[in-house]
């Protein structure tokens, strides 16, 4: 089954319980924010043997929330899927 990627930008405040009401829905989803790598990274007790190197590469992003949803599910829906983020 075809799957498509969808990545919702947020804020801060905001990302983990959007991510709860993704996962609800879609069984599960991933959250990326600067600002938690950096409390993660800077915490007071150390709580990871490595961080990814590419979290580091634009610390300026907004944070967004991705999650997978079946592609047929999201255009019997109405919506139009693009291929890339350019809408081709």
């Amino acid at each position: 089954m075809d799957y498509i990627e969808v990545k919702i930008t947020t804020t801060h405040e905001a990302a983990e319980l959007l991510a709860e009401l993704l996962a609800e829905i879609t069984g599960g989803c991933s959250v990326d924010d600067p600002q938690t790598v950096e409390d993660f990274i800077h915490a007071p007790v150390k709580r990871w043997d490595y961080i990814e190197e590419q979290l580091f590469d634009n610390p300026d992003r907004c944070p967004s929330v991705s999650c997978d949803l079946h592609k047929a599910v999201v255009e019997g829906r109405g919506f139009h899927v693009a291929d890339d983020a350019d809408g081709d």
